[in-house]
């Protein structure tokens, strides 16, 4: 009977770890779909990376350091390029915005003129890097995400972002559209 029990335990055990694994994944790609479906103008592309998509090298690159496993691993990249048509031929210029995912500490959505920003802020004492061609970097306290999408797909996508930081280990990360928020 003990044995019976044991086993049920580590079965359970195996299974909501492999659930846990797949909701993740499945937030990385809900994440990457959306905000690459919708740049915020026709000249734009927008780019999504999570820290085991990219090559450690082009990782340490964009984030201007070299990261530990645990850094690369919960490494989140927001980027867009800009063209000079809407073809998307003749590159102008790249924007790459990058940090740890378990730094996340609110994620909020407002309308601009002409697109819907989700930006996502940092942890007090945390910075992103902004990282622009040619070599160019910056450090800032949030990271803005420009969408030509409708608000709903925009309040999903933040959701996500919220979910997937706190899966990542963030803690609780506040929704800044909430009324709810302390």
């Amino acid at each position: 009977m003990k044995m019976r029990k044991t086993f049920s335990i580590l079965i359970t055990l195996i299974i909501s770890q492999n659930v846990f694994a797949q909701s993740i994944q499945d937030y990385k790609e809900y994440i990457k779909d959306n905000v690459e479906a919708a740049p915020p103008l026709n000249n734009y592309m927008n780019l999504i990376y999570f820290g085991t998509m990219l090559d450690q090298s082009l990782a340490n690159r964009i984030t201007n350091k070299s990261l530990s496993y645990d850094e690369y691993s919960n490494l989140f990249v927001y980027g867009y390029d800009i063209f000079m048509n809407a073809n998307k031929v003749n590159k102008a210029w790249s924007t790459f915005y990058s940090c740890d995912l378990r730094k996340i500490r609110k994620a909020t959505v407002i309308e601009a003129e002409s697109e819907i920003q989700i930006i996502i802020y940092l942890q007090v004492g945390y910075s992103c890097t902004e990282y622009s061609t040619p070599s160019t970097f910056k450090y800032r306290d949030n990271i803005n995400i420009g969408l030509k999408t409708s608000k709903k797909t925009a309040e999903n996508i933040k959701n996500a972002i919220i979910k997937l930081a706190e899966l990542s280990g963030a803690g609780p990360v506040l929704d800044g559209n909430s009324m709810f928020n302390d």
